[in-house]
């Protein structure tokens, strides 16, 4: 059952960038933008920033629009906050997710939560929440394993949040003036 899942989840994932991939071709991101107009565009970033983030499978949305929207000509750093409140969003509810899950946890995963909650509860404040921004901010790593485990640990989310929202918006900050700056994606994109 799970296998034939998973080769569906796989199957929709590959039509979706081989669609995308097809729109561009014949539409640029500039006929995009354009079309959902620019104001509407941060909307719509951040809402698939939300649900592109949910999961590490639903990513691909995620870097498609902020590739697409930001060589169409959205300002990169509007586009980067948009779409990193919205991945703050998604990452705040596999947050969620991790502490009711810690309730039913036992043998080996209670042991992992349990070495979690005390790795990061020995480490000091401020160190947990520069580690938590390089790896949301700096690299592409999916949000959803830190915030998933941090909420397994029950980590308290107050003291982590601001590094989790503020890595996010870098991220796609980063991403976004990478499409920009990026002599193949403008090639690409034409």
């Amino acid at each position: 059952m799970h296998t034939k899942r998973n080769y569906l989840i796989v199957a929709g994932i590959l039509l979706f960038i081989i669609g995308w991939s097809i729109l561009l071709f014949y539409i640029s991101p500039r006929e995009i933008v354009s079309s959902i107009g620019a104001n509407n565009s941060l909307i719509v970033a951040f809402l698939v920033s939300t649900l592109g983030g949910l999961s590490s499978l639903t990513s691909t949305s995620y870097y498609a629009m902020l590739t697409t929207f930001s060589a169409g000509g959205i300002n990169p750093i509007l586009l980067g906050i948009s779409a990193g409140a919205g991945l703050t969003i998604s990452d705040s509810l596999v947050y969620y997710l991790g502490t009711k899950g810690h309730d039913i946890l036992s043998g080996k995963l209670l042991e992992y939560a349990e070495k979690i909650a005390r790795w990061v509860n020995q480490k000091h404040k401020r160190l947990v929440q520069l580690l938590i921004f390089i790896y949301t901010g700096l690299t592409p790593l999916p949000n959803d394993l830190l915030t998933g485990s941090l909420g397994l640990a029950e980590y308290n989310f107050r003291k982590f949040l601001p590094a989790l929202l503020l890595g996010n918006i870098t991220l796609s900050i980063i991403i976004a003036e990478f499409a920009v700056r990026s002599q193949f994606i403008q090639t690409l994109f034409g």
